[in-house]
């Protein structure tokens, strides 16, 4: 539009993957280590990762020294925030694998919705982490369109995966099923100019 000259835009999975490493990738580019395996842990942050419930699983993310205070404070246990290993990030960082087995076994003791309730009130980032079928479900994934019903004569009950893509001028919707095997071929054919006879 303003030169007269275009570009090719040019990615790859590799590419996208190498710079999602984000962090990991900046400390060994850093310090020459390559950084240990912590599972959903954060490297810098404690507690920062997930934990189970007694039915389930979330995800918090105590990001600083005042978020810790508030979480413990939410789950009761206050004494940890007072606790010379845990005071600091710096010490919970230092004594992750205590800390994190402390806090599992609180967490073991209640549903994953209390406890999100119970954090999430104090201001605490976290989240549960749910299953295929209740994301799925969620109201919210509904009400964005993320599951489409399109019933056809075989299959009464077809539901689909929505678009994720929202345009405002031109939106994009899901009008078809998946076609059946060679349910299109004849008419494929037939625009490529092959005869009835051919086909």
């Amino acid at each position: 539009e303003r030169t007269g000259q275009g570009q090719y835009v040019e990615t790859s999975l590799l590419d996208a993957a190498v710079t999602a490493m984000s962090y990991h990738g900046l400390a060994y580019l850093m310090t020459g280590e390559s950084p240990p395996r912590l599972g959903n842990a954060h490297p810098a942050m404690a507690p920062y990762q997930t934990f189970a419930t007694a039915d389930g699983y979330l995800i918090l993310g105590v990001a600083n020294d005042s978020l810790w205070r508030r979480f413990t404070q939410a789950l009761g246990l206050e004494e940890l925030a007072r606790d010379p290993r845990f005071v600091t990030n710096a010490d919970r960082v230092r004594h992750r694998e205590e800390l994190a087995a402390l806090l599992q076994a609180r967490f073991r003791e209640r549903p994953t919705a209390d406890w999100v309730a119970l954090i999430d009130a104090a201001g605490v980032p976290v989240s549960p982490i749910n299953t295929v079928a209740e994301v799925l479900e969620h109201p919210h994934t509904r009400a964005r369109g993320l599951v489409v019903e399109l019933p056809t004569a075989e299959d009464p009950d077809l539901r689909l995966l929505g678009l994720p893509v929202r345009l405002s001028e031109t939106p994009g919707s899901i009008r078809q099923p998946p076609p059946r095997l060679g349910e299109h071929t004849d008419a494929i054919l037939a625009e490529l100019g092959y005869s009835p006879a051919q086909i």
